[in-house]
């Protein structure tokens, strides 16, 4: 029988129940006359990775629900890798910028369409190793930890003192968003196709004992 005031908890449980009532009075308020969107901008904000995927699971039931009559037509903005490791790969949109003031816009659903021979592929795999690419300015793909721990030490700022000005570029690097992606030789080229739409500039690690 105590009752908590609304200090008493943290922003993320604050912004949750605020994004979850003001979906509701959208609901009830929206006007099949009219264009109704329902937009939220980073409800990443204060929310902790399990929150974030708590959210995404409501609004795709919410987006997705048969019984709802009124259609949901919404628009999420976000930088969380795992609210777009929630989502549907057919649902997102990436903005890639080209030059100031212009993006392109990446249709992940058009991408899949194109590629409807491996959407199952893409569709499985993105959960489990593309989500990060969404937001990436460079990939590295390896094949083994041994790679990746050597990498990231030198972009990190492992260089010998008497190797940094021959290594500058690693430094310009260390500025970057850089995903790395574990996969076997056998099966990197299946990455060509997302970052050739993504546009990413990649370095692939692999092995020279495929004969394929």
């Amino acid at each position: 029988e105590v009752l908590l005031g609304e200090e008493s908890q943290g922003l993320g449980i604050s912004n949750l129940i605020y994004i979850t009532i003001e979906l509701m009075k959208y609901k009830l308020q929206s006007d099949s006359r009219l264009v109704n969107l329902f937009v939220i901008e980073e409800p990443e904000s204060h929310m902790h990775l399990q929150m974030q995927k708590t959210l995404i699971n409501y609004l795709n039931y919410e987006y997705n629900m048969k019984e709802n009559k009124r259609k949901i037509q919404g628009l999420i903005t976000t930088h969380s890798d795992e609210i777009v490791r929630s989502a549907k790969l057919k649902d997102i949109r990436v903005l890639r910028p080209k030059e100031p003031l212009f993006n392109d816009v990446c249709d992940m659903e058009k991408f899949l369409n194109d590629n409807s021979s491996e959407k199952e592929f893409y569709e499985t795999f993105f959960k489990i190793n593309f989500s990060s690419m969404i937001f990436a300015d460079k990939a590295i793909i390896y094949e083994g930890d041994t790679e990746r721990m050597y990498i990231e030490s030198l972009i990190l700022g492992g260089i010998p003192q008497d190797q940094e000005n021959e290594l500058d570029y690693l430094k310009i690097l260390s500025q970057k968003y850089i995903t790395y992606a574990q996969v076997g030789g056998a099966y990197a080229h299946k990455y060509a196709k997302l970052l050739e739409e993504l546009e990413i500039s990649t370095l692939i690690l692999t092995d020279i004992d495929y004969p394929k």
